[in-house]
């Protein structure tokens, strides 16, 4: 009877004043995906009156770690990359040799080098551990088994682990936690009989589903995280099956569809083409693969790569390499965003590279490798039983600091 006593004053409470409550509260954006679920009142209110707008998405550039020295994270501030402004992220001291499972709404997923996953807060260096899930076996030391994802319908955030057992890389059941949930613990998920998963494609998150490429290489298999539904996508031929000879193939986000990188290098040079292919259609339209970019690496320098996941962003094709540098000096790893140009012979988007035109570089780093994905920065908050962590990087002047102390193009750390 109360219940239904709290439901009557909801129903009756007007648009508006629901409405103004949302803005003064200002609740994190899973909170608000789980208040459109109430009612479909709620919802229509929500969307209509009070859709959540972010900034757009910015890149986050990683660098696993190794024994010598700890993973880090770098975001640009700038949507156009021009690289004037980098903000490092204090990872903590999880940070050492860990790997980047995910982002999703400023919250960042790492795989720990000692096992077990931290998913961080890094505007308020807070953070949740979680064990690693039990039984396992050896496929617990693959950062490419694990995947950090947020649905918007339902407004949970999911982490994914996907064991792949012996040579065969069988599947007999994913495990899955979830943050905030009823029980501090991994679950495991059944698949279907025959399932298999092919480490070397990588996985890959989009819009709250995970996919993961079949030993065969001939399917994509896919894992919802609303409904927590194992199934195989329906498609054409996968792209990786129209090349022949040497070749490396890892799945990619290319402008947040579910894309396909096919790498090609050419024998006795340091050169190779990357095909870009994207997933299209939706609902009950078939779904074909179509080729959206190509990267031609040319030169007798060692050629760039194409940046991965995150492989597009706006308008430019993201790519690493290292320039030749006199003497033994070692060769920094340089960040690249090249605008592709239409070429009607190969049908796409062409970017073409080489040692006398590398292209628009960004930055460079000193590390080994790099990895790329969005990041929106937003206030969402870690479940109960995140705790604080220590920083890890030596406070610099911020942008704030800058005005007062006359300093110019100085580096953030937060």
């Amino acid at each position: 009877a109360a219940a239904a006593a709290m439901g009557d004053i909801w129903d009756g409470l007007p648009a508006d004043a629901f409405v103004e409550i949302l803005r003064r509260l200002q609740p994190p954006i899973s909170t608000r995906a789980r208040l459109r679920l109430v009612c479909r009142r709620w919802r229509d209110a929500i969307d209509e009156r009070a859709p959540v707008r972010r900034a757009p998405a910015t890149v986050l550039a990683f660098f696993p770690g190794d024994p010598w020295r700890r993973s880090r994270a770098y975001i640009f501030n700038e949507h156009d990359l021009s690289g004037d402004r980098v903000r490092e992220l204090d990872l903590g001291a999880n940070a050492g040799g860990a790997s980047l499972a995910g982002t999703c709404n400023g919250l960042i997923c790492l795989r720990c080098e000692r096992g077990g996953v931290a998913v961080l807060d890094t505007l308020r260096r807070k953070q949740l551990l979680v064990g690693p899930p039990l039984a396992t076996g050896s496929s617990a030391r693959y950062e490419s088994t694990y995947s950090f994802a947020y649905h918007a319908t339902t407004g949970q955030y999911k982490i994914l682990h996907v064991p792949c057992y012996g040579a065969a890389r069988r599947l007999e059941a994913v495990h899955v936690f979830t943050l905030g949930g009823e029980a501090f613990e991994w679950r495991q998920v059944p698949v279907p009989a025959g399932s298999s998963c092919c480490l070397h494609f990588g996985l890959l998150t989009i819009k709250g589903v995970t996919y993961w490429v079949t030993t065969d290489a001939e399917r994509i298999v896919s894992f919802d995280h609303g409904d927590e539904r194992v199934a195989l996508v329906e498609t054409t031929l996968l792209p990786a099956l129209l090349w022949t000879g040497s070749y490396t193939c890892h799945l990619a986000d290319v402008s947040g569809k579910l894309g396909i990188a096919v790498c090609r290098p050419r024998a006795w040079t340091e050169s190779a083409d990357t095909e870009l292919w994207v997933l299209e259609g939706e609902g009950e339209e078939e779904r074909v693969w179509v080729k959206r970019y190509m990267v031609m690496s040319h030169g007798k320098t060692p050629c760039q790569q194409i940046a991965l996941p995150r492989v597009v962003h706006g308008e430019h094709i993201l790519t690493t390499g290292r320039p030749l540098k006199p003497g033994w000096q070692r060769r920094p790893l340089c960040f690249y965003a090249n605008q592709p140009r239409h070429e009607t012979k190969l049908r796409c988007g062409v970017v073409r590279v080489s040692a006398r035109s590398p292209g628009r570089e960004v930055r460079e780093f000193d590390g080994e490798s790099l990895q790329t994905f969005a990041y929106f920065e937003t206030w969402e908050h870690l479940p109960a039983g995140a705790t604080t962590y220590e920083p890890t990087i030596k406070p610099v002047l911020t942008s704030s600091d800058d005005d007062h102390h006359g300093s110019s193009n100085v580096d953030d750390h937060i």
